[in-house]
């Protein structure tokens, strides 16, 4: 998976990911909008088919809402792993 940042503001991010499908970044973005900080989360594709998921992010403070995110993720998904041991 790679990613990098199209554009970047005070206070949105857009964030295109290749080398996968839009599983991770719907995922990320249903994380995102449990934050109250996060105004606006979307996924875009130029393409339905052959483009490449974008997540684009408006609010305080983007890029630590994605940490937080992120963190948050990596907490339930150890959750479940060890659920399922």
């Amino acid at each position: 998976m790679k990613i990098e940042i199209k554009e970047e503001g005070k206070d949105f991010i857009k964030i295109e990911f290749s080398d996968i499908d839009s599983a991770m970044p719907l995922l990320l973005s249903k994380y995102l909008n449990q934050n109250k900080k996060v105004k606006f989360v979307t996924i875009a594709k130029e393409h339905l088919e052959i483009g490449k998921p974008q997540l684009i992010v408006k609010g305080d403070n983007p890029k630590k809402s994605i940490q937080e995110a992120l963190q948050q993720m990596m907490e339930d998904l150890s959750k479940l792993k060890e659920s399922i041991k």
